[in-house]
């Protein structure tokens, strides 16, 4: 006998009515976290609060890359960096900076050139040429200016927020994805970066409310279902590289189980003895986390009826 038909099904209203038999002095609706009257999780999730949604759009990814992002100010040491297992970096300096790694030769998967000003069609093709990579521009540059390339990939940014302004941070993400598709930028030149916070569940239904957001921006514009580059971002803030690395390490796994296709774990300079080792430890981080989990940056949490509700509850927020 199969064991899905060994028990009877049960509903949510019958497993509520044996819960207030159970616990009669346990008021069930309030143990749960409301980060906004708007929305929140309660103690208790069932399939029944899915009734009638529609699932996250699920995009299948290998390995997410491990990043990491070299400015102006850490170019000496890129080679060294390099070597600690990067596979796509960010080179956010200028273009004579740039120039400097011209020759250098890194199997990378995918390596990233942002640029702060504005550049020409004619500079981007120069880029791509020489470095063989993506140019990464940012959101307003990119708007202000008339560049039409169909290779570059443009920057929207998730600041860290407050849990009670994440829904009005995540409408004005959406905004700014409409808009790029009406200039039409097509899905593979949009590099969302979202900066994790310390509420991982959170971090980890706003991705997926936004991949079900977006897909359905693309529907009504009658574009094809595709996914956008997400990129997440994790910004050390303890005083120690131990609390550090346990703390970085639970923040990369909601990433991973956001489903995003990059990771740059960030040494804070304020704090960090020595940033070179703390950043080949962040990367050991999420090269523990590839070879002993074998995780793959996918749907991991599609079946979790709280994450799945509370990924309902943003998503319906953000389209109203």
């Amino acid at each position: 006998m199969e064991i899905k038909n060994t028990f009877q099904e049960t509903s949510k209203s019958d497993w509520l009515e044996k819960l207030a038999i159970d616990l009669p002095q346990i008021d069930i609706a309030k143990l749960g976290y409301k980060p906004d009257e708007k929305y929140g999780w309660s103690a208790f999730h069932h399939a029944d609060d899915r009734k009638g949604k529609v699932d996250a759009p699920i995009f299948n990814y290998s390995d997410w890359l491990i990043g990491y992002t070299f400015d102006s100010s850490n170019i000496g040491t890129l080679l060294d960096s390099l070597n600690n297992g990067v596979n796509a970096p960010i080179f956010k300096c200028s273009l004579d900076e740039i120039r400097k790694i011209k020759g250098v030769n890194y199997d990378f998967i995918q390596s990233f050139f942002e640029v702060n000003n504005t550049v020409s069609e004619q500079e981007i093709e120069n880029i791509e040429h020489d470095f063989d990579g993506s140019v990464l521009i940012n959101y307003s540059t990119f708007m202000d200016s008339g560049v039409k390339s169909k290779t570059l990939k443009v920057k929207i940014e998730i600041p860290k927020t407050n849990d009670e302004n994440k829904v009005e941070t995540l409408k004005n993400v959406l905004s700014k994805v409409n808009n790029l598709f009406q200039k039409g930028i097509q899905s593979n030149q949009i590099f969302i970066d979202y900066e994790l916070t310390k509420n991982h569940y959170l971090d980890i239904a706003c991705l997926r409310a936004l991949k079900l957001c977006i897909a359905k921006i693309q529907q009504e514009n009658s574009l094809p279902i595709e996914d956008v580059f997400w990129n997440a971002t994790i910004t050390s803030e303890n005083e120690s590289d131990y609390h550090n690395s346990i703390y970085n390490t639970s923040k990369a796994i909601s990433a991973i189980c956001g489903g995003v296709h990059r990771i740059d774990i960030i040494p804070n300079p304020t704090i960090a003895t020595d940033k070179i080792d703390s950043q080949k430890l962040f990367i050991e981080i999420q090269q523990l986390l590839q070879l002993e989990s074998k995780w793959k940056s996918n749907d991991a949490m599609a079946g979790s009826y709280f994450i799945e509700n509370l990924t309902d509850q943003i998503a319906d927020l953000l389209i109203k």
